[in-house]
This record gives C-alpha cells, structure tokens and sequence, in this order.
C-alpha cells in the first residue's frame, strides 16, 4: 500500500526510525527520532513537497520517498511550525553554516529515499514511480 503526505503519527515515526537507521551521512542523519518524524510531518503537509510511504500488510513501513520543488519554500515553512526548537546548539550552528550555500539554489530535489533490507531488490522502489 502506498500513502502520500499522510498525517498519521504512528507512521511518521516509523519513516523517522527508518532515516535513523539507513541513512548514515548527512545533517539529518545527526538528530534524533523525535525530530526526524517532526520533520516529515512538515514535510507531509508542505504544499511544495511530498512524502511517499510504501506500507506492507501489517502497517509497517518498508519504504518512504521525499522530495520538494522548493527547498526554500520548505525551509520557511519548518520555520514557521518552530522546528527549530527542537535542534541542539551545535546542529543549529550547522545549518547556519550551510545556509548561505542552500540559499543560492532553489531546484527541486530527493531529499531521502529508503528501502528496509528485506525489501531491497524486490522492485518496491520500481513502484513508487509507476504507482502498483
């Protein structure tokens, strides 16, 4: 089963876990489960960009998509939800230091895509883009 920006906590969390634990590299892969699935809530509500969730048949997430047409775009609006109250001093002071670069650009872009281990190679990822 496939969702699209859902609003659904249990979930979000899971796509939170699953960032944690796959993704290794990165200024988000430094925060916590907490605020990863505070940040695909705003990134699942955010008019510019989407999060595609595939479920398997006990509701367990086994893959997530995101992506945005408009980095700046879904930077104000993490603003203006107070996501940035929840980051330490010293990831704050990161995203301040790459700012300048990402303020140049506004394209759009991936921001993550995971698939669970079990699942890699089974065409799953084939189907968030033809829609099974």
């Amino acid at each position: 089963m496939i969702l699209i920006n859902l609003n659904d906590e249990d979930i979000l969390k899971q796509v939170g876990f699953l960032h944690k634990s796959y993704i290794k590299m990165g200024l988000l892969s430094q925060l916590g489960i907490s605020f990863l699935t505070y940040f695909y809530k705003i990134i699942s509500k955010n008019e510019e960009s989407i999060l595609i969730v595939y479920l398997n048949n006990n509701r367990e997430v086994i893959g997530f998509i995101t992506g945005t047409l408009s980095p700046k775009k879904l930077k104000k609006s993490f603003r203006k939800n107070k996501g940035i109250f929840f980051l330490k001093p010293y990831i704050l002071f990161r995203i301040l230091e790459t700012r300048n670069y990402s303020n140049n650009f506004d394209s759009s872009e991936f921001i993550s895509i995971v698939v669970k281990n079990d699942y890699q190679g089974k065409g799953y990822l084939r189907c968030y883009f033809k829609n099974c």
